[in-house]
């Protein structure tokens, strides 16, 4: 019950991270009696040749796997829409996942000059 709170929670923008889970918890076990512990520990998945991607508790997995991806390509990972969609796609299926991962392409229109635009990953 407490974990499906926690996800409303996080669905109406509500982040409700290990430490505050933690001491929600504590409270509710003291008023009632808690039969099965909340798993507070965050989801880690080996990317083969990149890292590992880590996702706090509580926290929107898309932002936690954008950070990865950012960090990623800042270390010279060449990480385009398909292997981003990948990686969301393995996290949804351990974690319920409410955003959706952006892979939209960078495009600004500049007057008088024409469209920039940047494919996504690059």
């Amino acid at each position: 019950a407490a974990a499906a709170w926690m996800l409303q929670a996080r669905s109406y923008g509500v982040s409700v991270g290990e430490p505050d889970a933690e001491a929600i918890m504590e409270r509710l076990c003291s008023l009632k009696k808690c039969n099965k512990p909340l798993d507070l520990s965050p989801l880690q998945i080996n990317i083969d040749g990149v890292g590992v991607l880590v996702v706090p508790f509580g926290e929107e997995p898309a932002l936690s796997v954008t950070k990865f991806l950012l960090q990623a390509r800042s270390k010279g990972h060449v990480l385009g829409k398909e292997a981003a969609s990948s990686i969301m796609t393995a996290v949804c299926q351990q974690r319920t996942c409410l955003a959706p991962l952006d892979v939209a392409d960078f495009s600004l229109n500049i007057e008088g000059i024409g469209r920039f635009q940047v494919k996504y990953g690059e």
